[in-house]
């Protein structure tokens, strides 16, 4: 938590977003001084840890995970989460 400190950022259960308080419960739910466990969830825990660098890294990982699915010919993240919520959308190929 030094080397990657938490947004300060107070006001996310008003907007339904992750802030400061969120990002705690999460570190004291898993302990402080705990290992984090399986590569799930680490993904789940850096996921929730509000931090400008951790937030960029995820954002990229989920990024490049959809992409590499569309260039071997699956669905992106996205048109599988709208297919699974019965959401239209229209996809432009290359």
């Amino acid at each position: 938590m030094q080397m990657f400190p938490i947004r300060k950022q107070y006001d996310g259960e008003k907007f339904g977003m992750k802030d400061y308080f969120s990002t705690m419960h999460a570190v004291k739910e898993k302990g402080i001084d705990n290992c984090i466990g399986t590569e799930e969830e680490v993904f789940d825990f850096l996921w929730d840890y509000q931090n400008p660098d951790i937030t960029l890294f995820m954002v990229t990982l989920v990024s490049t995970v959809s992409d590499l699915g569309r260039a071997s010919g699956q669905k992106s993240l996205f048109e599988e989460f709208a297919d699974k919520n019965d959401i239209a959308i229209d996809v432009m190929t290359h």
